[in-house]
């Protein structure tokens, strides 16, 4: 199966814009292989369930300093907004930390998206496998796809700018 999907996406500008979307979201096409839902691990080897990314998020410590009164607390809250999936440079990861010793800890985390790591499994042999069958550990795709990339890159830098 990994030669065949390697194979497709090394054909992927060849594709019709829908097939090739449903082809990246088989793999995963998230940042860094992350949405909502997902467990990932920190740079702490901590394990947290990503809620998802904001930019407008803040620690609940923060929320109650900021908020003196209901109303004022109300406003703060409306305010957070949390989507899906990473979609601009200035959004972290809003994760629920899990702590396996104490179960009855749970504590939101604001998290930099480049310190988490997919957590595929409980084994890491097994996740280390599961990522060797990847077909985006294939250099030459990863090569093409890069290529693709920088070429829609310079043709959209051709376009002329909107008014």
């Amino acid at each position: 199966m990994t030669e065949n999907l390697t194979k497709s996406l090394l054909k992927v500008e060849d594709l019709p814009l829908d097939e090739a979307d449903a082809l990246f979201s088989v793999l995963g096409g998230e940042y860094g292989r992350l949405t909502a839902g997902q467990k990932a691990i920190t740079r702490d080897m901590e394990i947290v369930t990503i809620l998802g990314y904001s930019s407008t998020w803040k620690l609940s410590e923060t929320i109650f300093k900021d908020a003196k009164e209901k109303d004022d607390f109300d406003k703060v809250l409306k305010q957070l907004n949390i989507l899906p999936e990473f979609t601009e440079e200035a959004q972290m990861a809003v994760g629920l930390f899990y702590d396996k010793n104490q179960k009855e800890r749970q504590d939101l985390m604001l998290l930099n998206p480049s310190s988490l790591t997919p957590l595929l499994s409980v084994d890491q042999e097994e996740d280390s496998n599961m990522a060797e069958k990847s077909p985006l550990m294939d250099a030459a795709l990863v090569k093409h796809l890069i290529t693709i990339l920088k070429k829609s890159e310079e043709e959209f830098k051709e376009l002329p700018a909107s008014k």
